[in-house]
């Protein structure tokens, strides 16, 4: 439902009035509203977890000593794993934040 002129003049007066007061916020909600407006961006993290995953296992799996293109492989997918988890648990709790 669309908003009135009323409704739409007060809300358009308090996001200025946080603005002024907060220019910290708004810049945090500009950065949210990036992320919502790209949802290309949690698909790939999710795909990228995936990816780490297999790398992972897969790596380790075919691990034949200490240094091997098995290990060095595992840890390039540990190493996307936690990128990605890190960066779905950050956007996680900037949103649980706001």
């Amino acid at each position: 439902m669309p908003l009135t002129w009323r409704e739409q003049r007060a809300l358009d007066e308090i996001a200025q009035s946080l603005r002024e007061e907060d220019p910290g916020l708004t810049s945090n909600l500009a950065t949210a509203s990036v992320w919502l407006r790209l949802p290309i961006r949690k698909y790939l993290v999710y795909v990228g977890i995936w990816i780490g995953w297999a790398f992972m296992i897969g790596g380790f799996a075919s691990a034949r000593g200490v240094i091997s293109g098995g290990v060095i492989t595992g840890f390039y997918g540990l190493i996307i794993l936690v990128s990605c988890t890190v960066i779905v648990l950050r956007r996680k709790s900037r949103f649980a934040a706001a």
